[in-house]
């Protein structure tokens, strides 16, 4: 199993700093080979909610390093997994809250996270950042976004075809911070074949259609972590040519 990640970011060409933050890494622990990646995409404003994203992924990598190897040493099963990020997300959630309180202000940011164990992934999501799968035969979106129109969509109040309309999708119904309790989406599976997962924020995907991505990102097609990054680099210009004025962030994760 071979494992190569590469990322990048943009403020985008309408935004005085950029509030998105992201980490990926790879290591070996009790000889398992594992892969873990966050993207962050801060709201805030005004209020900085580029602190709000880089306390996500410090916070994040504070739970990798003190975390993440006593699970692998015990062979954690999911729902220990789901627990420990639970107790993650309350931590930074509580920390981001009372943050903003002392400047009477919500601050917060969405916390999308992929784990890769061996052959096995788990995907955490709060906000609106996405997990993509992409292989040869065909790409999934693996996360649902927490927003009052996806909401909406999945309650059949309107069509997919209606919310690329609708002008509420980018209000949030979670993020870390935004609430006293921080509710995660957890999804998990096994990696059978070569893969590539796009992990993103929201300002990657709003001008550019699936299939370019699929076509593109397909782990035939990567080779290097300058080529995938160069990849993605690419897919940021051609967001901003297409008029994307939000930040523009992404991971590659290839397993092969």
């Amino acid at each position: 199993m071979n494992i190569i990640i590469a990322g990048s970011t943009d403020k985008g060409s309408d935004r005085k700093i950029n509030q998105d933050s992201y980490l990926g890494m790879q290591m070996r622990i009790e000889g398992h080979h594992v892969a873990v990646a966050i993207i962050s995409d801060g709201m805030g404003g005004e209020v900085r909610g580029d602190i709000a994203s880089s306390a996500v992924v410090k916070s994040f990598e504070r739970w990798i390093s003190r975390e993440l190897p006593g699970l692998i040493r015990e062979n954690a099963t999911r729902n220990q997994l789901r627990l420990s990020w639970e107790k993650w997300l309350a931590d930074i959630n509580n920390k981001l809250r009372n943050f903003g309180n002392l400047r009477n202000a919500i601050i917060g940011a969405t916390a999308t996270v992929l784990l890769i164990i061996d052959n096995n992934y788990y995907v955490l999501n709060v906000g609106d950042s996405r997990v993509y799968q992409i292989t040869a035969e065909k790409t999934r979106q693996l996360t649902e976004d927490q927003t009052i129109t996806a909401l909406a969509v999945r309650r059949g109040e309107m069509t997919e075809a209606e919310a690329e309309y609708d002008d509420r999708q980018g209000i949030l119904t979670q993020a870390v911070g935004m609430k006293d309790r921080c509710l995660q989406d957890l999804y998990a599976g096994r990696i059978n074949c070569d893969t590539t997962f796009l992990l993103c924020t929201d300002g990657f995907r709003h001008k550019i259609a699936l299939n370019e991505y699929s076509y593109a990102l397909s782990p035939d097609c990567l080779t290097s972590k300058e080529q995938m990054k160069a990849y993605i680099d690419n897919f940021i210009r051609l967001n901003r040519k297409r008029g994307e004025t939000d930040n523009i962030s992404a991971l590659l994760i290839k397993v092969y």
